[in-house]
């Protein structure tokens, strides 16, 4: 009897896709000085005219819609819209890019959305053709077909910078008949 009731949930178990916790990103350390010393450079008035830096850019791989995705299954529904930004997450099944925010209403959840959604090319013929939501029902975790086809574009996105430093030093130049300092130095610490 033990056996027959650990068969089903070997395969339901096997059938699942597995999505990681963490969107896709890569870091990259920026240092240095601009422009370098000794040269001459061309700067109006606002313009830095040198600067220093030592921080941590972060760029997130994901992929932006190139039309409107609209799901409406049973009491669930979803709409992001036309031009949107989605992060890339890696996925067992293929590659997926997840919502940032929470956009799944479901109907037991009331007005507040309870999911992100997740959309996927399984036939990799750029157009997003399946989704699913990952911290949605039960029934709304496996890959689903999607009504209609999506087109996107893959691209990365930039976050904030992290960790480091920026010292900018600016020309002001001259106001009407008062002359004001020609220079101010502006400098940002980046925690």
């Amino acid at each position: 009897m033990k056996s027959l009731l650990i068969l089903p949930i070997v395969l339901l178990t096997g059938c699942a896709s597995t999505l990681s916790t963490a969107p896709t990103a890569t870091t990259t350390q920026k240092v240095g000085e601009d422009p370098r010393l000794n040269t001459t450079t061309n700067k109006t008035v606002g313009e830095v005219i040198y600067e220093t830096f030592d921080y941590e850019q972060v760029t997130v791989k994901g992929a932006k819609l190139k039309g409107a995705v609209k799901i409406d299954v049973l009491a669930a529904n979803a709409v992001i819209p036309d031009g949107s930004f989605l992060e890339a997450f890696s996925d067992t099944a293929a590659a997926a890019y997840c919502t940032k925010e929470s956009v799944l209403n479901v109907a037991l959840n009331g007005p507040t959305p309870m999911s992100r959604v997740c959309l996927a090319d399984m036939d990799r013929n750029g157009k997003f053709d399946s989704w699913k939501a990952p911290e949605g029902p039960p029934a709304r975790k496996p890959w689903q077909k999607l009504v209609k086809e999506v087109p996107f574009a893959a691209e990365g996105e930039m976050s904030a910078t992290t960790r480091g430093f920026r010292n900018e030093l600016l020309y002001q130049g001259i106001a009407g008949e008062r002359r004001k300092s020609p220079l101010s130095r502006i400098s940002q610490r980046l925690n």
